[in-house]
């Protein structure tokens, strides 16, 4: 069968990308249509910033120019119309603007206590308006505040003046009194304590003008002043569930997604399906590694205790189960800490010490809980579905949670609380405090949980839990309904901030446009036929960055940080022992030294399988010492540092093709219980990884097909929406892993393709003007090439892993996924003996090549000087950066708060100097010659 396969290889500045054409019948007509790449331009600091998962983003920063843009205006409004009420009512008197400080602040400490003349109190007006202290948009605790210092500053000063009886006005002016060049602009107060001096400033100032200062006065003066807006409603941008949405169509033919909208993560139910959720995904296994299920009563006293606390971390997971922390260890999950009920702790900090009804905190899931029968629409058959009835919401933990929640104003909320709970004023203030909405939402909505939490506490695992409840946690389609949905012509542009990560959203809209013409219909590469009969596919490979989240980017950035400073290292005491610092040379020295029994002076080896030492030099130059596969290579395909491991040649070759587990465990039982005490040690001493303590105690028994699979799935956020985008232009899209592109690009020839060009290149530049260079000077010339060669140094590398990633088939995936079965290993004999008898140009096979690299090697679709003939013709292609200037308009105050909107002005895109460049306006007077335009 004729395929056209599109393999793309996704970085964050860079997009390579190749169509191929297979025939699996006769492979000598396999065609490389074309490959490219598509370059992003992102600044490199941006770039490293994603890499480390620090920084900020550019909409961050230029939301942060804007939002300080936005306060200056409205100062400025604000200003303006105090200037025009104080002028209308005859307090605006210029001459006090020229005041100097210090009688400034005096005027403004007196008025709080004495009378002062209408002029000086418009004044004082003025100056109140240009500083109003702080006040944050959302709710926060007392003891929220005080965990930072800057917050914890402001309101100590708050209550300083309060235990002093004083206005900001007169501390400022006592200061001053005593110290003139007091610094008044870094002592910053919250916004209460100027609100406090505006009315004390007021209600003195109304006993001595009674008939001029009326309340309806004071309270547009206020308004002027402190007036603040309320934040816009953001509900909108809510995402629909998408376990139980649909699409709805309007009679115009728009489509519509419609479904209960995801719950708030500080919703009770969500806290209580994510404790639940997380305790039936704890993994827990004996030193032996054998894994042990907690029991259901091991879960609800895991659940009891993260009801009242915040986290539950490893050590404590274990005191409270009754287990010796020495014989047991869990997954990443318990490592990092269990989070607890979050909402509830936070409630019963907000009453501690205060006197409530505890039945205000009840929430009774189990008493809600009810079953309901159902008739499969498919087969027929009747079942028994549990849930939480709705009513579940009329519980008071709920009504308590969903009160502070919704009610944005601190008054509203507070009376609400008093009047449907028994709480005093005291109380109903510090619940108000509470801030349930900076946590955001989860991604499932209150519907999902009703139908999830009563099997989750049964001890089922999310995905199981969904599957008895009929909802679909994952968007696997079967292959008949995979070819029955209806392709579209094009891929949509992804919406401004639809990701929340501009970088990535950047590269995927880039991807978009590509694939798009790469299929359009008129000029494309791929014709809507060849999509509709299923002969098209996509293979997808993302970048590392790409898939993983901040926090692990930032560890990884950390640990590769790591690695280089240890590199360095080893690269001088390589020099020392007088051996190259080859890649091998430094992959053993890190392998040695996570081999050595004592962390401290790490002066020889041990080997894991018969406990003997070795010395460094044995190590590093191969004397009696191997580095061996923990997991040999024809059972599981993993080539990673964490599957290595240096022992002894001796033991490697008694070891054989068996894990190192099976192994030891067939030397007997003394020196398998050696064997589990001595690699535990290392691992508790922090020598050994999590990764490879593991798969040093893995049985060849747990390496089945769904292990291999789950380890070469790609099941990150990122790499579903990349197959998400994609799905609705081919029935055949796939991400295919790392590990795997590298290997077969090694295996056929393709490394050094791009460093065969570069050659090329610089041939060329000798042949036309370096002609004159000595041939020997050439040569030096060209080892200096070779020798600091990086394959990074050219874009056209991506456009290499793309071709792989396209000549990567779907069967090298099953393959190494049942690599453990003696007939795949049979089948594969089989072919490259065919291959071997039928044609070998090339010579036989090496004898010490796998079975899996012998079988990809036959199955190898180009020959080097194929690729290297395709990739010297591209092209490389940048995405054009920002127009110079576009067509906006602009908004001029007139007097008397008019407005005029100025439309298709030019507007410049981007700023038209730095930020800290400063320069100085001077009028041309037509003497002098103008030196600068």
């Amino acid at each position: 069968m004729v395929k056209k396969i599109l393999g793309i290889d996704l970085g964050i500045g860079s997009i390579g990308w190749a169509l191929v054409k297979l025939n699996d019948e006769n492979p000598s007509e396999n065609e490389i249509i074309k490959m490219g790449v598509r370059t992003v331009p992102i600044e490199s600091t941006l770039v490293n910033d994603f890499s480390k998962g620090t920084g900020e983003t550019p909409n961050r920063q230029r939301t942060a120019k804007r939002g300080m843009r936005r306060m200056m205006a409205r100062y400025v409004m604000r200003r303006r119309n105090l200037t025009r009420k104080l002028s209308e009512l005859g307090w605006f008197d210029p001459s006090l603007f020229n005041l100097p400080k210090v009688e400034l602040w005096q005027i403004r400490a007196k008025a709080a206590r004495e009378q002062v003349t209408l002029p000086e109190l418009g004044r004082i007006l003025y100056h109140l308006n240009q500083r109003r202290g702080y006040k944050s948009n959302r709710k926060s605790t007392s003891k929220e505040n005080q965990d930072s210092e800057y917050l914890g500053a402001v309101y100590g000063r708050f209550a300083e003046i309060k235990q002093l009886n004083l206005t900001i006005g007169e501390y400022f002016f006592n200061q001053l009194t005593l110290n003139p060049h007091f610094r008044i602009r870094e002592k910053v107060f919250p916004r209460e304590a100027y609100e406090e001096e505006f009315s004390k400033i007021f209600s003195c100032q109304k006993n001595f003008y009674p008939s001029t200062i009326t309340d309806d006065l004071i309270s547009e003066f206020y308004d002027i002043i402190y007036f603040q807006r309320p934040l816009r409603s953001q509900k909108k941008l809510v995402k629909i569930c998408e376990l139980t949405s649909k699409y709805k169509t309007l009679a115009d033919g728009r489509i519509f997604l419609v479904g209960p909208k995801v719950a708030p993560r500080s919703s009770p139910l969500f806290q209580i399906e994510k404790i639940w959720e997380s305790i039936n995904n704890i993994i827990l296994k004996d030193k032996y590694g054998v894994e042990r299920e907690l029991s259901i009563q091991e879960k609800y006293k895991v659940f009891d205790f993260l009801q009242q606390n915040k986290k539950l971390k490893s050590r404590e997971f274990f005191k409270l189960l009754g287990l010796n922390p020495n014989n047991y260890y869990g997954n990443k999950l318990l490592s990092s800490g269990l989070e607890g009920n979050i909402t509830l702790i936070k409630i019963k900090e907000a009453l501690e010490g205060m006197e409530y009804d505890p039945q205000i905190l009840d929430f009774n899931i189990n008493s809600k809980i009810t079953s309901i029968d159902k008739v499969n629409t498919e087969t027929g058959e009747i079942f028994t579905e549990k849930t939480i009835c709705k009513s579940v919401e009329q519980e008071n933990l709920y009504k308590l949670w969903h009160i502070i929640y919704s009610i944005d104003n601190p008054e509203e909320c507070k009376k609400a609380l008093m009047k449907h709970f028994t709480l005093s004023e005291e109380a109903a203030e510090k619940l108000t405090s509470i801030d349930f909405t900076t946590a955001g939402y989860g991604n499932k909505s209150h519907k999902v949980f009703r139908k999830l939490i009563p099997y989750l506490m049964e001890g089922y695992k999310y995905s199981e839990a969904c599957q008895l409840t009929g909802l679909r946690h994952s968007d696997f389609l079967t292959n008949e309904q995979n070819l029955t949905r209806k392709l579209s012509d094009n891929i949509p542009l992804l919406p401004k901030n639809s990701l929340r990560q501009p970088i990535v959203e950047k590269v995927l809209n880039q991807l978009i446009q590509l694939v798009n013409d790469i299929i359009d219909e008129n000029h494309g590469l791929v014709s809507r036929e060849e999509r509709l009969n299923g002969t098209f596919s996509v293979n997808i490979e993302l970048a590392r960055e790409l898939k993983q989240n901040k926090v692990d980017r930032n560890e990884t950035w950390k640990r590769l940080g790591q690695i280089a400073k240890e590199n360095e290292k080893f690269k001088e005491e390589l020099e020392e022992l007088g051996l190259p610092a080859t890649r091998n040379n430094l992959i053993k020295m890190r392998l040695f030294y996570e081999s050595t029994d004592d962390k401290d002076t790490r002066v020889n080896g041990i080997c894991l399988y018969c406990g003997k030492p070795f010395s460094k030099t044995q190590a590093l130059r191969g004397d009696e010492v191997d580095v061996d596969h923990i997991i040999p290579r024809s059972i599981f395909f993993d080539n990673s540092q964490s599957n290595k491991v240096l022992v002894h040649r001796a033991c490697n070759a008694e070891k054989g093709n068996t894990t190192a587990h099976d192994y030891i465990k067939s030397k007997g039982e003394e020196v398998y219980a050696n064997f589990i005490e001595l690699v535990n040690r290392l691992h508790k001493e922090g020598i050994l990884t999590s990764g490879k303590r593991n798969r040093l105690l893995l049985r060849e028994e747990q390496i089945t097909e769904e292990f291999v699979a789950r380890q070469l799935k790609e099941t990150q956020y990122i790499a579903k929406k990349a197959v998400e985008l994609l799905n609705p232009v081919s029935y055949h899209v796939a991400t295919t892993p790392g590990i795997l592109t590298a290997r077969l690009r090694h295996l056929w020839g393709w490394d050094e393709v791009i460093l065969g060009l570069q050659k090329d290149r610089f041939l060329s530049y000798f042949d036309r003007g370096l002609s004159q260079v000595a041939p020997e000077e050439k040569d030096e010339i060209l080892e200096e090439l070779t020798n600091n060669y990086s394959k990074r140094v050219d874009q056209r590398h991506h456009a290499i892993d793309a071709l792989t990633i396209a000549c990567t088939r779907r069967g090298f995936i099953q393959r190494i996924s049942t690599l453990h079965r003696e007939y795949t290993r049979q089948e594969m004999f089989e072919a490259i003996q065919a291959i071997e008898n039928e044609n070998t140009p090339e010579g036989k096979v090496g004898e010490r090549l796998t079975l899996l690299d012998n079988y990809f090697r036959i199955h190898r679709p180009f020959t080097p000087a194929a690729v290297r003939d395709k990739a010297g013709q591209i092209v490389i292609s940048f995405k054009p950066g920002k127009r110079v200037a576009v067509k906006g308009r602009n908004i001029v105050q007139l007097p008397e708060g008019k407005k005029y909107v100025q439309r298709g002005i030019i507007v410049p895109r981007g700023p038209l100097s730095e930020e800290s460049v400063y320069g100085k306006i001077k009028i041309d007077d037509g003497e002098k010659d103008l030196k600068y335009i």
